[in-house]
């Protein structure tokens, strides 16, 4: 595993400590490490969001929509 030393402003660190206390994390480096995963899984949702949007914007204009048809098929 690779090693990163970050410096935090004392108030930061004193979050980070106070978040280990809670028992949730072993230690700080395991709490910033999972902060990291969720913003990576955080990212990635926001990456296949934005890839089905611009998936809708380039299948062209929007049709009508036949709500009835919607339900009878739905229903089907």
């Amino acid at each position: 595993m690779a090693s990163l030393t970050v410096s935090l402003p004392e108030t930061v660190k004193d979050w980070v400590d106070r978040q280990t206390q809670r028992g949730r994390h072993r230690n700080a480096e395991a709490y910033l490490l999972d902060l990291i995963e969720r913003d990576q899984a955080r990212q990635a949702a926001l990456d296949a969001l934005q890839r089905e949007i611009d998936a809708g914007i380039d299948s062209g204009p929007a049709e009508p929509l036949d709500l009835a048809d919607f339900k009878r098929r739905v229903r089907a």
